[in-house]
């Protein structure tokens, strides 16, 4: 959960308090207000006086219908504070969901060991030269939101698509998994997994998140190219 989203559910969480308290002390006084009115009444009936009788009723008809409304009014808030904590929750779990999928940038990482080594002798240059310019290609393509990568980077672009279809991962696959390495290294939770603990762990998340497909063949391909 972010700064923001943090701070927007404080801000809403405050004012639902101040409302509730605020209405919470209308609410008593009225009371108050309807405690004296049946005094009134029940007065005005021993003393007989009709006029009065139909005064307080009067009254008591007005300070019903002010705390009927502040019940509503109150009930809304209880109502709204649900859905702030129902989103509070999600939130919640969703920055859990996140943290836990950023294990996985390790296997990318080795996924990567595995193509640079595959790029070796690609027109002379070390796998890894071909890497950083693949890389570069992702970086750009990804920060400037362009919709396909420069012909002058398709050469070895499409080199690492001969390499990385041999296991079944598409380009934009691979794309997926390049945002998700360019996550923010804050977020990460350190600590080293093994082959099937990563892939018990992939089985509990929600089939929805993006990056399952992905990664499920990110250690498909390392068993693959390890064998």
């Amino acid at each position: 959960m972010n700064e923001n989203t943090i701070n927007n559910h404080f801000k809403k969480f405050k004012v639902l308090k101040c409302n509730n308290l605020s209405l919470g002390n209308s609410l008593k006084l009225k009371r108050q207000e309807q405690e004296q009115i049946f005094k009134d009444i029940n007065k005005d009936i021993e003393d007989v006086n009709l006029d009065q009788i139909i005064s307080g009723i009067g009254k008591l008809e007005e300070n019903s219908e002010h705390v009927y409304n502040m019940m509503v009014n109150q009930n809304d808030i209880v109502q709204n504070t649900f859905i702030l904590t129902e989103e509070i929750l999600i939130s919640l779990k969703t920055s859990s969901e996140d943290m836990k999928i950023l294990h996985y940038r390790d296997w990318i990482k080795k996924l990567i060991n595995e193509i640079a080594i595959r790029l070796n002798n690609t027109e002379g240059i070390g796998g890894w030269d071909v890497w950083k310019k693949i890389s570069r290609a992702f970086d750009s393509k990804i920060d400037k939101e362009r919709v396909d990568f420069r012909q002058s980077e398709m050469e070895h672009i499409k080199r690492l698509e001969e390499i990385i279809n041999e296991v079944d991962i598409s380009i934009e696959e691979f794309e997926c998994l390049m945002r998700l390495r360019n996550k923010s290294n804050h977020k990460f939770h350190k600590g080293s997994q093994t082959m099937d603990e990563a892939k018990n762990q992939l089985k509990s998340f929600p089939e929805n998140i993006v990056e399952i497909g992905p990664l499920k063949k990110v250690l498909k391909a390392l068993e693959i190219w390890d064998s």
